[in-house]
């Protein structure tokens, strides 16, 4: 192992036990397992909360429910979490948030397919794909439910639990005719920004950001049943495109993989990341 592996491994070992080993909080919890799963619960107002569901909504905006699904994430999102995350500071180790926070991401990849039924009595406490089906669905009976990462109890001690019924229809309520990633993106943001402008006061302009997607003046946060849209069926959005523009795709993807294994070279990677090595190379010292 060369000198510029070893000092970046030590000082990450620093920076680790600096960061989330020290901390105030070290009776709240003696075992990381021990941490509720109310993370995922926490969550809601990103799907209720109407400028925060505009980041959120590419995760749900395909029309299909697979694996692939579970990593369509969205851009702005990720600079909206802290809103949620940085409160729980204040009352739990940021060691155990962090061991809490990647294990609930790992375990909700697998609950997004439509390949796995009914899981018998794991589906009375466990959040599986039969439940998660319904909080990715845009029948009227799926909006706003099951929000649980790892368990379901959370949903049924709050009221927001549905069993799975009718045929789920997958996707948003309006389904945006596109594949292109990045409109998929900012979309919703500007139809939100439209939907501001057009409301007339002040009070209701700011209303429309905080409030559910499907609000208008006069009615509760969250909107009236009767007047959302009831998605029974939907002809699926297939755009068909040439066999050269395949062919590029195809020839392009190949190309980025290649470059990315080659940047990601252990030794390069390492030499180029040291913080010894970006000391020495943009500040002039060493230490």
């Amino acid at each position: 192992m060369n000198v510029s592996n070893v000092d970046l491994i030590n000082e990450l070992k620093n920076a680790g036990k600096l960061w989330y080993f020290i901390n105030p909080y070290e009776t709240i919890f003696e075992f990381p397992h021990e941490v509720p799963d109310y993370h995922q619960q926490y969550f809601t107002p990103f799907t209720e909360v109407h400028f925060l569901w505009a980041q959120h909504q590419v995760h749900h905006s395909s029309e299909e429910f697979n694996l692939a699904v579970g990593l369509r994430q969205s851009i702005l999102q990720h600079w909206c979490n802290f809103m949620l995350y940085l409160p729980l500071a204040l009352f739990i180790p940021p060691s155990h948030f962090i061991a809490h926070n990647q294990f609930n991401l790992i375990y909700q990849l697998w609950i997004h397919t439509t390949v796995i039924d009914d899981l018998g009595p794991l589906e009375l406490i466990f959040n599986t794909p039969k439940h998660h089906r319904v909080h990715h669905g845009c029948n009227l009976y799926c909006l706003d439910k099951n929000y649980g990462g790892v368990l379901i109890v959370w949903d049924k001690l709050f009221g927001t639990f549905e069993k799975e019924k009718d045929e789920i229809i997958y996707g948003l309520v309006v389904s945006p005719q596109s594949f292109n990633p990045l409109y998929l993106q900012i979309f919703y943001t500007i139809e939100l920004i439209k939907k501001s402008i057009k409301i007339s006061s002040l009070t209701n302009k700011l209303a429309v950001v905080w409030k559910g997607p499907s609000w208008f003046p006069g009615a509760p946060r969250l909107g009236l049943d009767e007047y959302k849209v009831n998605v029974t069926s939907r002809i699926k959005y297939d755009k068909h495109i040439p066999i050269w523009q395949n062919l590029y795709i195809i020839i392009h993807f190949f190309l980025v993989l290649y470059n990315h294994f080659r940047i990601y070279d252990e030794t390069q990677f390492y030499q180029i990341c040291s913080p010894s090595n970006y000391r020495k190379e943009y500040w002039g010292f060493n230490k």
